[in-house]
């Protein structure tokens, strides 16, 4: 399931994210990225294709998560898919309902 989720260029929003994160508008980082996956080779994103967003968008030392595991472990805000968040999601949402739960008793 993993290797499928990388298919077909689903990590290219999260690419564009990272452009973003740079400075890059959402626009730009968008056209770029689009540019990048409508040139490439095969059916996944990867460090070639990265290394071209590099250089077509000047920035050097632009990372991003280029398989599924990656693109979840980046996301890191309150309702994201990183696991301490969904854990934490979790553990709030228990904490309600155990609040609930004393107020019929």
């Amino acid at each position: 399931m993993t290797a499928e989720a990388a298919r077909g260029f689903t990590v290219a929003t999260d690419v564009a994210d990272a452009l973003i994160a740079q400075g890059t508008t959402a626009r730009a980082a968008h056209r770029f990225v689009g540019e990048t996956v409508a040139a490439a080779k095969g059916d996944t994103m990867s460090g070639d294709e990265l290394e071209h967003l590099r250089a077509s968008s000047g920035i050097a030392g632009l990372t991003a998560p280029l398989d599924a595991d990656g693109c979840v472990a980046a996301k890191r805000t309150s309702g994201s898919t990183h696991p301490s968040m969904v854990a934490e999601a979790i553990a709030s949402t228990r904490n309600e309902l155990s609040e609930l739960e004393a107020t019929k008793a």
